[in-house]
């Protein structure tokens, strides 16, 4: 993880954003930032430090899945249907997630190369059942193919916004680094 000794503003640095539509949006929010004043705070860069996104992101995943077993629950009234659903979807979610993180495991210790980190593959693995699972409620004649057409809109707008972010990768790290401040790569500060 990488300190950076800066001001409240570099709070919009992209690099600090998990999805692409997320460091689109703070790319062209850091454009029009004017700097201030001394650097007088420390910020962690870790493209998993915005919580507001991280869990904005995981909530909207839940709430979708949870309109997907709505739609099995065909004898209840949808009001009770969705309460029913959402303490359900939240199990469901950590069950999969769970579930693939020890699969990924199991195949790292079978093709040796253990003691990785395994983020990003299951996290490409659950997007992708996520994704898989949309594309099926999609094909439905029921309410929740809007859930799923929804899901799908926004997964196709991060592709376009990880395409342009893509391209803008030398701007964006040329304007992140014009706003000083002083990087490290261990968790002590330099003296100011």
């Amino acid at each position: 993880m990488k300190l950076l000794q800066g001001r409240a503003e570099m709070r919009a640095m992209p690099s600090r954003h998990h999805f692409a539509l997320f460091r689109l949006f703070a790319y062209l929010r850091l454009r029009s930032i004017r700097i201030t004043g001394e650097p007088d705070r420390v910020l962690s860069i870790n493209r998993d430090q915005s919580a507001p996104e991280l869990f904005g992101i995981g909530f909207w995943i839940v709430l979708t899945v949870a309109c997907y077993v709505t739609s099995w629950m065909r004898g209840l009234a949808l009001p009770w249907a969705l309460l029913i659903a959402l303490p359900l979807s939240f199990g469901a979610t950590q069950v999969v997630t769970l579930f693939t993180g020890l699969f990924v495991n199991a195949m790292r210790v079978v093709l040796r190369a253990p003691g990785q980190n395994n983020i990003r593959i299951n996290s490409f693995v659950v997007m992708l059942l996520l994704v898989a699972a949309a594309a099926n409620f999609a094909t439905h004649r029921t309410w929740v193919r809007f859930a799923a057409w929804q899901f799908l809109a926004a997964f196709a707008l991060n592709a376009v916004a990880a395409v342009i972010v893509y391209f803008l990768g030398g701007e964006i790290a040329r304007l992140e680094s014009s706003l000083g401040g002083e990087t490290s790569a261990s968790s002590s500060l330099p003296s100011r």
